[in-house]
């Protein structure tokens, strides 16, 4: 029987693209001060400043080996291709960890988690709200990302998906109105649920409690190297019938630092709390 393993998710909504270029450099522009202004005839010009900044970007590796016998890949049918396999998708899941939730510390990827930004409840400009949910919750973190600014007529960002945990996706289906009746039929909530044009996806690596929201086509994910396995033998392997099967590949993975606002990932209660109307 196969390994149930997880499938990765995270390449179906960020960008992804390759490149056989070692480094990988892109150019910030970075807010400066000054504006164009209304002027008077034979007035003076006002200076509008340009700043950028280049950035350079190393690829990081995962990689994994299994050992086999010539013997059980012999005798049990399929078990090489599933070796294959099973390798193909620990370096796909632990690839994605990385970008999730990487810490950035060595050879460790800087995760998308790692560098989205908090709720700030004063990015909330409505009135507050009576009792607020999951629901709210979303739509509140979607427009801190709409509104936030890092520079004047900065461009908006737009997001696009929301990863949850099961259990608060779970929560989201229950939700009730205060005469008990759900605020969502049932048959919309089967394995997503899109709010305000994101969509609302349910991942168990997601922690309980915990939102990731954001424009996700500004998280960028690009293969350098790409996936390969290579066979081979290590120490004495050769004279015991033994092989070691070897899978790796590089790949950059970052989101530019003025598009870092594009991503907010914090806690539903902080989100909630920062919204919810005062108690009387």
């Amino acid at each position: 029987n196969d390994i149930r393993m997880a499938m990765p998710f995270i390449e179906d909504y960020a960008n992804t693209s390759s490149t056989n270029k070692p480094t990988y450099s892109y150019t910030d522009y970075i807010p400066g001060e000054g504006d164009v202004d209304f002027i008077a005839e034979g007035g003076t010009k006002t200076q509008l400043d340009l700043d950028i900044q280049v950035r350079t970007e190393s690829p990081k590796k995962a990689a994994g080996y299994e050992i086999l016998t010539e013997e059980a890949v012999t005798d049990v049918p399929r078990l090489e291709s599933n070796a294959r396999g099973i390798l193909l998708r620990r370096y796909l899941l632990k690839r994605q960890n990385g970008i999730l939730f990487g810490d950035g510390i060595g050879q460790n990827p800087l995760g998308v988690t790692k560098i989205a930004t908090l709720f700030d409840p004063n990015s909330w400009k409505g009135e507050k709200v009576v009792s607020p949910n999951l629901h709210d919750a979303i739509i509140a973190a979607a427009n801190q990302i709409y509104t936030a600014e890092s520079y004047t007529d900065d461009v908006e960002f737009y997001p696009n998906v929301a990863f949850v945990n099961p259990a608060d996706m779970a929560s989201l289906r229950l939700a009730k109105d205060k005469n008990g009746q759900y605020l969502f039929p049932s048959f919309t909530l089967l394995n997503e649920k899109t709010i305000d044009g994101i969509r609302v996806i349910p991942k168990s690596k997601i922690p309980a409690g915990k939102l990731l929201i954001g424009d996700f086509q500004k998280l960028n994910i690009i293969d350098y190297v790409a996936y390969s396995v290579r066979i081979g033998f290590i120490n004495d392997q050769f004279i015991k019938n033994m092989f070691t099967m070897l899978g790796e590949g590089r790949f950059f993975v970052f989101v530019k630092y003025l598009e870092q606002r594009a991503f907010l990932y914090d806690d539903f209660d902080n989100i909630i709390a920062g919204i919810e109307e005062p108690q009387a």
